[in-house]
Parts: C-alpha cells; sequence; structure tokens
C-alpha cells in the first residue's frame, strides 16, 4: 500500500479501520506552542476531555518535527474514520450522492474542535481540500512504521520511517508522556499519512460522477 498508485482495495480499507480501531481514540488535536497554547512543548491531545489520554509528542532525529507535521498528523487520523465511511458508503451504491453542502473545518486548528473532531458524517468538499493541504504540507511519502523487533532488529527503539528509499528524510520519533508510543498508534500514523492521498482521491473522483 505505501508506493502503490490507485485507489485502495477493500482489504486495504479494511486495514485501515482495523489499525483505526487498535490506536489511540478520537478525538487527536495538535496543540501547537504559541499557536493553541504558550507555554510548554508542542504535543497532540488524545481522547475526548473526560477520558484524556497521556499527551503524545513528536520529534525527529535531529530535533522538534515542524507544525506541518503535527497538524498533518493529527488531521489524518480524525479523518480516517470519516473518509472510509464515505469510500464504504459509495462503493455499496449504485449511484453516489452529493458531498455536504457546508463545511465544519475552515483551518488546520478547526481540527482540534471536540465538536468537529468527534463529527459523524461525511467530509465536505472544502474539508477534503485542507486535509489535502495538509498532507501536501508534511513531509514526502510514504511513511513506514518500523517497529523495533518486528520489522528492524532490537536495539535503537522503533519509529516512522519517512521518505523514498533513496531519499530519506530524518526518523521521526513518538513518544506519550510517560514512555514510547504504541506499536498500534506508530502503524496508525504511518498508515493514515499514506493512505491519506489515495483516499482523497477516490472520494474526490467518485463525487464529480454522481
Amino acid at each position: 500500500m505505501n508506493e502503490e498508485v490507485g485507489w485502495l482495495t477493500d482489504a486495504e480499507l479494511g486495514l485501515l479501520r482495523n489499525l483505526g480501531d487498535a490506536g489511540s481514540p478520537l478525538p487527536w488535536r495538535a496543540m501547537v506552542e504559541g499557536r493553541d497554547h504558550w507555554s510548554g512543548d508542542s504535543f497532540i491531545m488524545i481522547g475526548p476531555e473526560d477520558r484524556r489520554e497521556d499527551d503524545m509528542y513528536v520529534s525527529r532525529e535531529y530535533g522538534r518535527t515542524g507544525t506541518a507535521n503535527l497538524d498533518l498528523t493529527a488531521g489524518a487520523r480524525t479523518a480516517l474514520p470519516r473518509l472510509l465511511d464515505e469510500i464504504v458508503t459509495r462503493r455499496a451504491r449504485s449511484s453516489d450522492s452529493p458531498a455536504p453542502a457546508e463545511p465544519l473545518v475552515d483551518s488546520a486548528e478547526d481540527f482540534n474542535d471536540k465538536e468537529i473532531s468527534e463529527e459523524v458524517g461525511w467530509l465536505t468538499d472544502a474539508e477534503l481540500e485542507l486535509v489535502r493541504s495538509l498532507g501536501d504540507a508534511g513531509s514526502p511519502l510514504p511513511w513506514r512504521a518500523m517497529v523495533e523487533g518486528r520489522d528492524h532488529p532490537e536495539g535503537g527503539g522503533s519509529f516512522i520511517m519517512i521518505g523514498p528509499g533513496d531519499r530519506h528524510e530524518a526518523h521521526m520519533y513518538v513518544s506519550r508522556d510517560y514512555g514510547p508510543a504504541s506499536t498500534e498508534d506508530l502503524d496508525l500514523i504511518a498508515a493514515s499519512r499514506t493512505a491519506l492521498p489515495l483516499l482523497l482521491d477516490e472520494i474526490v473522483t467518485r463525487r464529480a460522477r454522481s
């Protein structure tokens, strides 16, 4: 799936759904220092307000990750269930339905809103373009979860490998308040980001046909 050009198969959609179900709960909110709060590091806030989980911190080999990758990580994970719901529904129908008329999201910061993050329903055209812009601004494809002991030998920790084989960027490391991020969250982050353009392309194409 990482470098495949074209729409995802039903089996791949099911795999993405399973990754989303196994990962930390929605919503994921990018909290950028100086934009969303004024002290401490930038991080991703995990879970609803009454059931907050440990915060998630994203770094690169040689320092902090940028705002673009933080927004992309949270935005892609948050949009994933709604993207999958629309694609599965449209595939099951003989004719497609139009997109929702009114957007709930106008900016990357809006994905941090609790009601929007937990909204049930398809993304509007404006929201799809916002999610696409997050993908365009983030580090290049593919993103691959490299779990210690599963994808590489013991030693060095788990990380996300960024970029194609001949142009790797600095690895991405993800941690929580009290230790490393889970294998499930690493897999979810990498798969959500990598599948994002394929999901968006299919939805835009199907909407244009309706």
